[in-house]
């Protein structure tokens, strides 16, 4: 069996580097911001499910919707502006949902980039972005994924690390101790 037919699976049983075997390699940006948009809405998922005591209970809600929920559930990095990129992104993914050939999609793609230029995924890591800028649309775009998609795990992360894992029954009544 080759290195590529294996799957290597966390302790979930949930597939790793989903992002290497479901990013196309192509040049073609609706199929890399489809995708991209889709692998970004699993993390927003996973999010909700550490974040949120009770996500199960959350209808089947837009991506807007859920981002904005899941920000909410976060406060500690609520105000990063890697949620604008994560928007953004929608934006730009709703652009080919709705045309073949949108009107505002280049203007809504320098958008994007610019936004990207002020992301920095990795908290305490500065990352030097203005060698992005030659690169082509592709290429930039699978670093707006790889980018929300770092932001997303560091933010599960923090909740593994910090939290009692909230998909664990919880009673409905609060117990209080005295110290």
């Amino acid at each position: 069996m080759s290195t590529n037919d294996t799957e290597i699976r966390n302790s979930k049983g949930e597939r790793v580097f989903r992002y290497d075997r479901h990013m196309p390699e192509t040049d073609d940006l609706t199929l890399i911001v489809l995708k991209g948009h889709l692998l970004i809405e699993e993390q927003l998922v996973d999010l909700a499910s550490r974040a949120l005591p009770h996500a199960q209970y959350l209808p089947e809600l837009k991506f807007y919707t859920r981002a904005c929920v899941v920000r909410a559930a976060v406060p500690h990095k609520s105000n990063n502006v890697c949620w604008e990129l994560i928007l953004k992104l929608n934006k730009v993914r709703n652009d080919f949902a709705h045309d073949l050939e949108p009107p505002k999609f280049q203007d809504h793609l320098r958008e994007l980039f610019k936004i990207d230029e002020q992301v920095q995924p990795w908290p305490g890591m500065p990352i030097d972005k203005t060698g992005e800028r030659s690169l082509d649309d592709a290429q930039r775009l699978r670093i707006v994924v790889t980018d929300c998609l770092t932001f997303l795990q560091t933010l599960g992360f923090d909740y593994q690390e910090s939290r009692v894992p909230c998909n664990l029954p919880k009673s409905d009544k609060a117990v209080v101790t005295k110290p």
